[in-house]
This record gives C-alpha cells, structure tokens and sequence, in this order.
C-alpha cells in the first residue's frame, strides 16, 4: 500500500508493516500503482516553486525494486497521473489532460476545457472526469478512439469539495463520487483480506 501524508510519501505492507518513508521533494498526492504493482507515480513539487505557482508539480515515476526516479517528461507542470496501462498515464492539470506514453515521453491532448477531477476504468477503456459551472456533468472518453460521453448530469448532486472532490470507477463502469450531506458521521470498517 502507498499512500501520502502531509507532503510525504510512505509504502507499507497491507498487514501494516514495513513502514518506509520515500524520500520526495513534497508530494501533493495519493500515488497510485501501476497494473503490475511494481511502479509509483505521484506528482511531486518542483524544488524552488511554491505550491501556488501554476505548473509548480511534476509527475514522478518511481520503481520500488530498481528504487530508479524518473520524472513524466511529456507532462511539465501536470499531475495526478492514472494508469491506463503498464506503459500508459492519463495526467491533468488545471485545463487539460493528456495521455502519456511513459516509454517514448510523448503526451496527447485527451480533453481541454473546465474541469474538475478525473480517474480511469478499472479495464483502461475509459477516463471519466467531471465538469464544473453551474451545469456540472459526468463525462467519460472512450481511450481507443477519444469518443466523448455524457454520463450523469451533476446539477442537483451536492458533492463534498473539502480538500477536493473526488470521481471513482467501479469495476462495472459506474462513477462514484464524494456527497455532502451536511453532517458528520464517523463509520467503522472491518476487512478481511484473503
């Protein structure tokens, strides 16, 4: 498991052991592993830029067994990268994202326009993303051929915005998001992994 915490990045076995500290220049996301559990992509601070600076993150690639960094060349100033596939990153900023093959560099434009987060299908077929405005919608690109559809209209869905929101895929394609219901409430989860 990986996860960031207060600009640090941290790798922990699922059973909660082997706690390791990744050292990073200050990460403002939750990393994500590739399809085949070997590599990390995050979006860390570029040294000398403050956080408010536009195009002021990089994306990182870093491969826990070689412990080899490299930043996303194709992506300056873009982040929170999603796996497409073990060679493929979808990356955004604040008004595009892109579709970077991770072997040759190369970035494609997917998307221009206002929006407000985004994540990829469990199967790669398909990013989702969110529009914001006063009509706000639920959107997916099919990836093999940049088909754009409407997946939900947004308009009467209160969603939590608290640090951000938050767009998710289940395994059947539907999108999940965060929802503010204006109280708070504290739930207990119990798993049972294999």
């Amino acid at each position: 498991m990986a996860y960031g915490d207060k600009g640090k990045l941290f790798v922990i076995n699922i059973d909660g052991s082997n706690l390791r500290a990744i050292p990073t220049e200050g990460t403002s996301d939750a990393p994500k592993w590739s399809p085949d559990g070997k590599v990390l992509v995050f979006e860390e601070q570029i040294p000398g830029k403050s956080k408010m600076q536009k195009d002021s993150g990089h994306m990182v690639l870093l491969d826990l067994e070689s412990g080899r960094r490299s930043v996303v060349p194709a992506a300056p100033g873009v982040g929170w990268g999603f796996w497409v596939d073990r060679n493929t990153l979808v990356a955004g900023n604040e008004d595009s994202l892109l579709l970077v093959d991770i072997r040759t560099g190369y970035g494609t434009k997917l998307f221009s326009g206002l929006f407000v987060d985004w994540n990829v299908s469990l199967d790669g077929q398909y990013m989702y993303y969110t529009t914001g405005g006063p009509e706000p919608k639920a959107m997916r690109i099919r990836l093999k051929d940049r088909k754009v559809e409407e997946v939900a209209n947004l308009k009467d869905l209160r969603r939590a915005s608290d640090p951000y929101t938050y767009i998710a895929v289940t395994p059947d394609g539907s999108p999940v998001f965060t929802r503010d219901i204006g109280t708070q409430e504290v739930y207990a989860l119990t798993m049972k992994w294999p």
